[in-house]
Parts: C-alpha cells; structure tokens; sequence
C-alpha cells in the first residue's frame, strides 16, 4: 500500500471544518463564543492569579554508542517539536503550575477558556492549531467557587496521558500540594478505564485530590483551575524526575495491591488488531521468542494492573514501537528493551525513557513502512540482537 502524500495527511475533514470555523470565528467573535471556539492562546503566566512553579532549563541527551547515528538522526524526520538541537543533544525543558481565575471549563476537549479575552489557556501566546480544538454547543453549568479545578486530558493516548498529565500532577503534588490545598480532578466518564484507574490510585495516595467524572459535553463557568504543564522543544524528549517515577509506581503497586517480583520474565508486547505499525511477520516472531523462553504479552486498556505488573517484572521486553512502551516506567534499572522499527519511520521517545531509567536499550529495523506504518522483520535479525546481547 503506497504511503499518504503529505497534502493528504494534512488536508483532512478534521482539518476543513477547523479551517471553516477558524476563519469565521476571526471575522464575527460572537460566532466563535457561540460555538465554543476560540482562535489564539493566551500564556498562563500572564494571567495566573498565583504561580507556584515556573522554570526552564537545558536538557542534554547523549545516548551511548552508535545510538545517535542509528535512532536520533533517522528520528529528526518522525519525531515531534524542533529536533533541529538534535545535533546538540540538549534541548530547553519547561515547567508551569498556577491557577488562573475566570475561566470555563470545556469538558469536551478538557481545555481552559479564559473568559475575559475568549483565549485557550496555554503555555504560549499563539493561534490555536487545527488539532486542539473542535466547535460545540455546551450546556453551560456554573463552577462551584469553592473548589480549584484540574482537567485530566489526553486520556484517549496511554502515552500522553502518563507522561504529559500524570507525571506532572504527581510531580505538583509532591513539591507544591501543601500550597495548592484541594484539587478536583475532572475527567470524562467516557475515558479509557486506564485513566480512571490511575486517576482513582492517585486520590488514594494523595488525601487533597477528589475525582470527579463528567457526563456529556458541559461548559464549567466562571471556574478556578490549575493549569499545570511539563515539556521539551523537542517533544519526544519528556523531562521527567526518576522520583515522580517511584512515587507513581509505588503508588500504582500499592492500589493494585501487586507484590514486590524481581525482574525475572522476558516478554514480546504484541500489537496484534492495532491498526497502525502491524508486524507482518508477528506470528513466526512470537514462535521464535517462545522457543527461547520469552512469553507474549498483549496490554489491555481495561486492565492497567497487568501492564505494571508484567512490566515491573520484565528481565527483557521486544516491542514494536508504540504507546505501550511507555510502561518501561514501571520497569526496573538494567531491563533490556530491544525497540522494533520500520526502517523509514525511527521515532526517539522510548530510547529517552530508557536512557533516564538506566535500562539497556536496542534498536532493531526491518522493511519499509506502508501507509499505517506496518512493516515486516526477519525473526531471525530479532533473535541475532539477543544473542548479541547476552
């Protein structure tokens, strides 16, 4: 199957409908209020009504090896934010938390709207891109004005939702819950169970966080909220610190009551039914790994305890790229991962993770990517990286 051009990738209905609204919002801002879509951002730094946290600084990446040349050179093409420092290996890490006041809350996309300027609360002063938001009729609903609230977003991606959302609250509450004091988490009812899992984990570690599931598509307004975010200009690059993790861990252990396995089980996460990134040749793969101990895995979204589980007690892991891969988090130091790769699509987030958390890292590539980015790979190419690894 040929690969989409890039005027197909980019001019979607997704895309048209932004484009349409965006112009007609521009030109007539009661039809932008009306329909719940606003067209810039505003900093949150210049509206917070009181900042606890606001820093930056530079990053470094130096992975070890012949890694530079083999995934963050090919992965400058695939990777998301500015990879042109890759050459540098460093980027600019930022982090905010405060609260800003006067806001509503759109429940369908989990974003702030800064009432008085009709502005989507961001890190940055910018447009709003085609992906953040999308128009909508909401049933208003006023805010209680006595609780501070925060919006649990990009629950549809395992990845986003655990580095981009769950880290940096855990990260919040750790340096800064005293000063911030209750906190109402809103999250959709529709969301994943992983994320009310979490979610629900958290509340327990955490006494000041209540969870609060919303139905339908609302407007909360004339709210208080804490707008809390965490990255790098390079995207994939996710600054995280090794004890948010712990805390995370111990946390997610202790609600799912899990006991303390050493890392004894080798596993292969298979992506059988995904959609994007199949392995063709995933079946002769997986015989090949069983004849050498390993187990195959396949995580669920209805079932995070088993992710963290089978994780925590990985000696080894092989994986297509993927968001599953984001549960190395719940590995431990020294856990090999060998990452499987479609030759012409090389992405980076996993060998950072790996690099942070001491785990033994391994790229592998096979054919070149399709239009959903399946591939194929000689098991035999898997198991020479094993063999060269023990």
């Amino acid at each position: 199957m040929p690969r989409k051009s890039k005027a197909r990738t980019m001019f979607t209905g997704r895309w048209v409908r932004w484009f349409v609204f965006n112009r007609l919002s521009g030109a007539f801002p009661a039809f932008g209020r009306y329909f719940n879509f606003p067209t810039r951002r505003v900093a949150a730094r210049k509206i917070a009504a009181k900042i606890f946290d606001d820093h930056r600084a530079f990053m470094p990446f130096d992975p070890p090896g012949d890694l530079y040349q083999t995934v963050l050179e090919p992965s400058r093409l695939s990777d998301a934010g500015e990879t042109s420092s890759y050459p540098q290996r460093r980027t600019t890490a930022y982090r905010f938390c405060g609260i800003v006041e006067d806001c509503d809350i759109n429940t369908l996309d989990m974003r702030l709207v800064h009432r008085p300027s009709f502005c989507v609360v961001d890190f940055w002063d910018a447009d709003v891109p085609a992906s953040l938001l999308k128009p909508a009729r909401l049933a208003a609903r006023p805010a209680r004005p006595d609780a501070l609230y925060l919006c649990a977003g990009s629950t549809s991606n395992y990845y986003h939702f655990l580095m981009d959302f769950t880290l940096p609250l855990v990260s919040a509450l750790t340096r800064f819950g005293d000063e911030i004091g209750p906190l109402v988490v809103l999250v959709r009812a529709d969301a994943p169970k992983f994320a009310h899992d979490i979610l629900a984990a958290l509340s327990a570690r955490f006494p000041s966080l209540t969870i609060e599931r919303v139905e339908g598509e609302v407007k909360l307004e004339r709210a208080r909220a804490l707008f809390l975010i965490r990255f790098a200009q390079a995207r994939e690059w996710v600054p995280f610190d090794r004890e948010d993790i712990e805390t995370l861990r111990a946390t997610l252990s202790a609600y799912y009551r899990l006991s303390a396995e050493g890392p004894t089980r080798d596993i292969y996460v298979s992506r059988r039914g995904a959609k994007l990134r199949a392995l063709s040749t995933e079946g002769a793969l997986i015989g090949e790994l069983e004849r050498r101990g390993f187990e195959a895995f396949t995580p669920r979204a209805d079932d995070h305890a088993a992710q963290v589980a089978t994780f925590g007690a990985a000696r080894s892991v092989v994986a297509v790229h993927g968001a599953a891969l984001t549960n190395l988090i719940f590995c431990r130091e020294g856990t090999t991962l060998v990452e499987l790769f479609p030759r012409d699509h090389v992405k980076s987030p996993y060998l950072w993770i790996a690099h942070k958390l001491g785990l033994r890292y391994v790229p592998v590539f096979g054919s070149a990517a399709d239009a959903r980015q399946g591939f194929s790979l000689a098991p035999e190419v898997v198991t020479a990286a094993l063999d060269r690894l023990a």
